[in-house]
């Protein structure tokens, strides 16, 4: 059994966070069997890596809008409480 593909991606095709996490559960938990051949445990670790990467990535930039709209919400408030 070969290691999960991930879905083909258009360049700047969004994939939701909840989506990707789960793709990364289902890769850990692949990995935590231990019953799959080297190779495949190999790439399953590679695919992991990236996914993870691109869930820190979109927590991060969901961190900084919530930020920037936070910044937003005390400026309006600043500016009609003056």
């Amino acid at each position: 059994m070969s290691a999960p593909k991930p879905a083909k991606k258009k360049p700047g095709d969004a994939v939701a966070f909840e989506t990707q996490l789960a793709e990364l559960e289902a890769l850990v938990e692949r990995l935590e069997q231990g019953d799959i051949p080297l190779a495949d445990a190999v790439a399953a670790y590679e695919a992991g890596l990236k996914t993870a990467q691109a869930c820190e990535k979109l927590l991060a930039d969901a961190q900084q809008r919530l930020q920037q709209l936070s910044a937003n919400d005390n400026t309006d408030t600043t500016e009609t409480s003056a």
